[in-house]
């Protein structure tokens, strides 16, 4: 592990290994193995799914939660999948989530991939022996919970100060006559909040109202959230938004992913409203750890900073893309994901949740100025759209471009450390 173990190992311990395996390949070929009376170490306790595609990252974070040392992954080769693309859109997916996992420190020993078919009975004793070798000399899975002396003090929430804003006032000439003639219902913008300095979601549906109406940048929480939120209560009827460049870029990629109708939406550009996006790596932005770093000070960094989550799901509210009608966090059978903080909860929900936004982060930094406790949440989800940027051509044009990488695959992609 990038955490040491938090004791030296006995010569008698022996690594639990917690394998997820497609039944039509990889489990024919351990059985194959068996009636072949091949010896492997015993460490390996096999969970069978129906494909490799149903194999969600989020079993592996449980794995471990629950005891495991290790886990192994397997399906069908490319080509061979008995889903004809379940093995395609597997491997697109532990591209990303190894990938995540390896920015914030988690040690790649302990994780896993192979392909193995059902005739390969010798492959798969071979990989369940280098996969026990290499989990038994990263020694036991240290948990989740942060080493005592990084546990950080709860960090205050900032408000932003509206007089460093740009703030734009509503002229108003053309969604005045939207409004009054009906071509939209309703219209989404910022008004003064009680406190000052402070912009706060509000609709206005009378153009006598628009005077009211503000736009600014960097305000929170995003308009986008609540856009979405009314065409889902109301299914029938146009409404309009005011947006800048990167409410546009993320109701684009809304639309790319199904998940709202452009056709009952009208954006009212605020042109010049945002300035443009310096290209920054997240670590110089948020200031977090580089992939460059060791392994152990990224492990360390990041488990101190989610032991502080509080599990108040403020960043799903200050993202414009967390617009799922029931998040994973809230599924109770089975509960996935610990619903109160712990060390365990707080990493899977964080770690998840960055997984979920892999490739289309927006770069609106709403999930970190909404967190009370000052995680920098955007460092991760910049991070991964930058490996989906670099490893399956994500930045290219058009509206494929915008959809969830997750959610795609193509023939040519590459997992060199799937074994």
């Amino acid at each position: 592990m990038s955490s040491e173990p938090k004791t030296k190992p006995s010569e008698s311990w022996q690594p639990r290994i917690l394998a997820f395996v497609c039944r039509w390949c990889t489990y024919a070929g351990a059985d194959l193995a068996g009636t072949s009376r091949l010896k492997y170490p015993p460490n390996v306790r096999v969970v069978k799914l129906p494909c490799s595609g149903r194999i969600d990252p989020l079993f592996l974070l449980r794995g471990f939660q629950m005891g495991a040392d290790g886990v192994l992954v397997s399906g069908c080769h490319p080509g061979d999948c008995h889903y004809m693309t379940g093995n395609y859109y597997a491997r697109r997916r532990w591209v990303l989530f190894r990938e995540l996992l390896d920015f914030v420190g988690f040690d790649l020993a302990r994780i896993h991939f192979s392909w193995v078919s059902a005739a390969e009975g010798a492959k798969f004793v071979d990989i369940v022996t280098k996969v026990t070798e290499a989990v038994r000399a990263a020694g036991p899975f240290p948990g989740f919970a942060p080493p005592a002396d990084r546990r950080l003090d709860l960090l205050p929430g900032k408000v932003a100060d509206a007089g460093s804003r740009n703030v734009v006032t509503l002229e108003g000439d053309p969604i005045r006559s939207d409004l009054a003639e009906g071509g939209v219902r309703a219209v989404l913008g910022y008004c003064k909040g009680r406190r000052p300095g402070v912009l706060r979601p509000a609709w206005v549906s009378d153009p006598a109202e628009l005077a009211s109406l503000r736009y600014a940048p960097d305000a929170q929480p995003s308009l986008v959230s609540y856009l979405v939120r009314r065409l889902r209560e109301e299914p029938e009827g146009t409404f309009g938004i005011l947006a800048g460049p990167t409410e546009t870029e993320a109701i684009d990629v809304l639309e790319a992913n199904h998940q709202l109708d452009r056709s009952r939406v009208r954006i009212y550009q605020q042109d010049g409203a945002t300035a443009a996006k310096v290209a920054k790596d997240p670590w110089e932005i948020y200031g977090v750890p580089s992939p460059d770093r060791p392994a152990k000070e990224r492990w360390d960094f990041w488990t101190a900073q989610f032991a502080q989550c509080m599990r108040c799901s403020a960043c799903r509210q200050g993202c414009p893309l967390c617009v799922c009608n029931r998040c994973v966090s809230e599924k109770t059978r089975p509960r996935w994901i610990d619903a109160s903080p712990s060390p365990a909860g707080n990493w899977i929900w964080n770690i998840t949740r960055a997984f979920h936004h892999a490739g289309h982060c927006v770069d609106c930094g709403g999930c970190t100025a909404a967190c009370p406790a000052g995680i920098p949440l955007a460092a991760l989800n910049q991070q991964m759209k930058r490996v989906a940027e670099r490893a399956f051509g994500a930045a290219a044009e058009g509206e494929a471009a915008r959809r969830s990488p997750l959610v795609a695959y193509r023939l040519e992609d590459e997992a060199p450390f799937i074994l």
